[in-house]
């Protein structure tokens, strides 16, 4: 219990109502962004599919390659964005009360405390099976053969990578 609340202090501005408002701004402003793109899509499309037609964007000479990139991340992208459009004109005709976005919302600490919580558990794993390899392969990088050593010996089943035969077992280590 004690450990819930200390949670819900952690993250309690995540739900106060100022940082909501913002967050509802944010969307809102986003929203009216997607919408333009999408009423003007054909537009676009025709831009992205004719960089240099007579109604071409001045873009400097050094900066050509990066806004080529981003103008053809931004055409993958559009599939993306096309299907967010529901989720935007959801939130756009949520008119529920106060009381049932409160109701909506009073797990989010929690949820967001737990998965805090499995994050440095999961990075504090990820190092300790760091710690292992290195204790393991003896600091040093590998990269392992494309096709492992044949081995002839009757356990032929059980292969043992070529960079860890002949070293010291962790009964050695120890």
């Amino acid at each position: 219990m004690c450990s819930l609340i200390q949670d819900d202090k952690n993250v309690a501005y995540l739900t106060h109502v100022s940082e909501m408002e913002k967050k509802i701004e944010s969307l809102a402003r986003i929203t009216a962004i997607l919408k333009d793109v999408i009423q003007n899509k054909d537009r676009i499309i025709a831009r992205l599919q004719q960089p240099y037609s007579l109604d071409c964007i001045p873009v400097e000479a050094e900066y050509q390659k990066q806004f080529s990139e981003l103008l053809l991340k931004a055409a993958s992208d559009y599939g993306a964005l096309t299907a967010s459009v529901a989720d935007f004109q959801w939130s756009q005709n949520f008119r529920e009360s106060p009381t049932i976005w409160g109701e909506m919302l009073r797990p989010i600490p929690v949820a967001l405390a737990s998965c805090t919580r499995y994050f440095e558990a999961m990075t504090a794993m990820r190092e300790t099976f760091a710690t292992l390899q290195n204790l393991r392969v003896g600091g040093s990088s590998y990269s392992s053969p494309s096709t492992p050593a044949k081995n002839h010996s009757p356990r032929s089943e059980c292969v043992t990578p070529p960079q860890w035969r002949g070293e010291a077992t962790f009964d050695k280590i120890a």
